[in-house]
């Protein structure tokens, strides 16, 4: 896939100060996962939706730590399954399909643990063309549909 980024950088990108990140290594962004009940795993556009889906969550006292996976190629297995071994529920989030996506890597990871993966991204059929929100709402890919997902999962 090729993409083209639309909008203005947000978060670690908006920054001007540049660094060089190692290849194939995520990010752990908020909260400890020893005191958390779920984990939501971002990349790309969706990390920013998963930190305010963070702040809803807290509010009804439910602890999150935030990954932002930044690499699909090569994945940082480590960091989830080391996650796994306090995490046991996992909310994937990414804009993309989710058939061969960044949720079924996870998925594959945490096959052989008692983890539960719920994923969010595009689902096989077609989208119309139309604004990022409301596309983005119409898939759940928003801040309030990642909390609904990890409040269903919990």
């Amino acid at each position: 896939a090729i993409r083209y980024p639309r909008g203005a950088l947000s978060g670690a990108g908006a920054k001007n100060k540049y660094e060089i990140l190692p290849v194939g290594k995520a990010d752990l962004l908020a909260h400890k996962p020893s005191v958390s009940d779920v984990c939501l795993v971002g990349i790309g556009s969706t990390v920013e939706e998963c930190l305010k889906a963070a702040e809803i969550l807290e509010q009804k006292n439910i602890k999150v730590c935030v990954v932002n996976a930044r690499f699909l190629k090569p994945f940082d297995e480590a960091l989830i399954k080391d996650i796994s071994h306090k995490v046991k529920k996992f909310v994937t989030v990414e804009e993309n399909a989710l058939i061969g996506g960044m949720g079924e890597t996870v998925q594959s990871i945490l096959c052989n643990t008692d983890a539960s993966v719920k994923c969010l991204g595009i689902e096989d059929k077609f989208i119309d063309h139309g604004k990022q929100q409301v596309l983005r709402q119409m898939c759940g890919l928003t801040a309030e549909g990642i909390a609904q997902a990890a409040l269903t999962l919990l």
